[in-house]
Protein backbone atom coordinates (compact mmCIF):
# COMPACT_ATOMS: atom_id res chain seq x y z
CA UNK A 1 0.00 0.00 0.00
CA UNK A 2 1.46 3.42 -1.27
CA UNK A 3 -1.35 5.54 -0.07
CA UNK A 4 -4.72 5.87 0.84
CA UNK A 5 -7.59 8.70 0.86
CA UNK A 6 -10.75 8.06 2.42
CA UNK A 7 -13.07 10.47 1.78
CA UNK A 8 -16.97 11.48 2.71
CA UNK A 9 -18.27 9.23 0.04
CA UNK A 10 -15.78 6.86 -1.38
CA UNK A 11 -12.15 6.02 -1.34
CA UNK A 12 -8.77 6.17 -3.64
CA UNK A 13 -5.87 3.04 -2.83
CA UNK A 14 -2.85 3.25 -4.74
CA UNK A 15 -1.30 -0.11 -4.57
CA UNK A 16 0.93 -2.35 -5.88
CA UNK A 17 -0.29 -6.06 -5.66
CA UNK A 18 1.93 -8.87 -4.15
CA UNK A 19 3.07 -12.06 -5.20
CA UNK A 20 0.72 -14.99 -3.81
CA UNK A 21 3.49 -16.30 -1.78
CA UNK A 22 7.30 -15.38 -2.06
CA UNK A 23 8.90 -16.13 -5.05
CA UNK A 24 5.61 -17.75 -6.75
CA UNK A 25 4.74 -16.73 -10.41
CA UNK A 26 0.74 -15.66 -9.46
CA UNK A 27 0.30 -12.43 -8.09
CA UNK A 28 -3.08 -11.75 -5.85
CA UNK A 29 -5.48 -10.12 -8.41
CA UNK A 30 -7.13 -6.51 -8.27
CA UNK A 31 -10.07 -8.70 -7.34
CA UNK A 32 -9.34 -9.98 -5.02
CA UNK A 33 -7.29 -7.33 -3.03
CA UNK A 34 -10.36 -4.89 -3.19
CA UNK A 35 -12.92 -8.36 -1.99
CA UNK A 36 -10.88 -8.56 0.82
CA UNK A 37 -10.79 -5.05 1.67
CA UNK A 38 -14.22 -4.25 0.94
CA UNK A 39 -14.75 -7.55 3.40
CA UNK A 40 -12.74 -6.51 6.48
CA UNK A 41 -13.56 -2.92 6.34
CA UNK A 42 -17.41 -3.31 5.95
CA UNK A 43 -17.61 -5.96 8.96
CA UNK A 44 -15.44 -3.39 11.26
CA UNK A 45 -17.57 -0.07 10.03
CA UNK A 46 -20.94 -2.24 10.73
CA UNK A 47 -19.44 -3.41 14.57
CA UNK A 48 -18.46 0.28 15.12
CA UNK A 49 -21.85 1.43 14.17
CA UNK A 50 -23.85 -0.77 15.94
CA UNK A 51 -26.20 -1.81 12.87
CA UNK A 52 -26.82 -5.08 11.05
CA UNK A 53 -27.43 -5.80 7.60
CA UNK A 54 -27.45 -3.54 4.64
CA UNK A 55 -24.28 -2.78 2.10
CA UNK A 56 -21.67 -0.95 3.25
CA UNK A 57 -19.35 -0.61 -0.84
CA UNK A 58 -20.73 -0.60 -3.90
CA UNK A 59 -19.54 -3.65 -6.84
CA UNK A 60 -17.79 -2.21 -8.86
CA UNK A 61 -14.60 0.29 -8.61
CA UNK A 62 -12.43 2.15 -11.06
CA UNK A 63 -8.93 0.45 -11.31
CA UNK A 64 -6.08 2.46 -13.28
CA UNK A 65 -3.03 0.47 -14.01
CA UNK A 66 0.14 2.28 -13.56
CA UNK A 67 2.34 2.34 -16.59
CA UNK A 68 5.48 4.28 -15.45
CA UNK A 69 6.77 6.52 -12.88
CA UNK A 70 5.30 9.77 -14.45
CA UNK A 71 1.93 7.96 -14.43
CA UNK A 72 2.84 7.00 -10.54
CA UNK A 73 3.13 10.72 -9.77
CA UNK A 74 0.13 11.74 -11.76
CA UNK A 75 -2.04 9.37 -9.73
CA UNK A 76 -0.50 10.28 -6.31
CA UNK A 77 -1.43 13.84 -7.09
CA UNK A 78 -4.67 13.28 -7.44
CA UNK A 79 -5.22 11.11 -4.92
CA UNK A 80 -3.47 13.73 -2.37
CA UNK A 81 -5.34 16.59 -3.79
CA UNK A 82 -8.62 15.04 -3.79
CA UNK A 83 -9.72 16.69 -0.51
CA UNK A 84 -8.36 19.93 -1.28
CA UNK A 85 -10.17 20.13 -4.70
CA UNK A 86 -13.59 18.99 -2.58
CA UNK A 87 -12.85 21.40 -0.23
CA UNK A 88 -12.39 19.65 2.64
CA UNK A 89 -9.30 20.42 3.74
CA UNK A 90 -6.75 23.47 2.99
CA UNK A 91 -3.48 20.91 1.67
CA UNK A 92 -3.45 17.26 1.86
CA UNK A 93 -1.30 16.98 5.10
CA UNK A 94 -4.65 18.40 7.07
CA UNK A 95 -7.00 15.32 5.91
CA UNK A 96 -7.22 13.19 8.53
CA UNK A 97 -8.53 10.84 6.23
CA UNK A 98 -5.12 10.70 4.49
CA UNK A 99 -2.41 7.85 5.14
CA UNK A 100 0.94 8.16 2.53
CA UNK A 101 3.57 4.49 3.64
CA UNK A 102 7.26 5.31 2.27
CA UNK A 103 7.22 5.70 -1.25
CA UNK A 104 10.94 5.32 -1.95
Amino acid sequence: MHAVVVMPDHVHLLLTPQRVAPNAPQWFSLAEIVKGIKSVTARKIVRHRGRKGGSIWQEEYYDHLIRDPEDFAAELSYLLQNPVKQGLAPKPADWDGLWVGNLS
